[in-house]
């Protein structure tokens, strides 16, 4: 199906993330890797382990996104994949899956 922002949220955040734009590049200016949760079974879509895999499928938070960070992300084929954010730019978001 396709990505909603409501739907990811930063483990362990000391603040929300802002759910109604998208930040520029470089406004998240946390250093080292970040965490996240997504739930891509909430979505209405049940989005697959590729789908959530696929390139630009969190493009629309690649403002929060940064090289390095972890998605822990709910799918319904294996049920749980990590995802690991390979690229992140305005013309582009890239994940590598990391586990099933």
């Amino acid at each position: 199906m396709a990505f909603d922002l409501k739907y990811l949220s930063r483990v362990e955040q000391t603040a929300q993330l802002d759910k109604t734009t998208n930040p520029i590049a470089g406004v998240d200016t946390v250093t080292g890797p970040q965490s996240y949760a997504y739930n891509g079974t909430a979505t209405g879509g049940n989005d697959s382990a590729a789908q959530l895999a696929a390139a630009n499928f969190f493009i629309v938070a690649y403002g929060y996104l940064n090289v390095g960070d972890m998605i822990f992300a709910s799918a319904n084929d294996p049920g749980f994949v990590i995802l690991s954010v390979a690229t992140s730019a305005v013309g582009g978001v890239t994940t590598t899956l990391r586990s099933v």
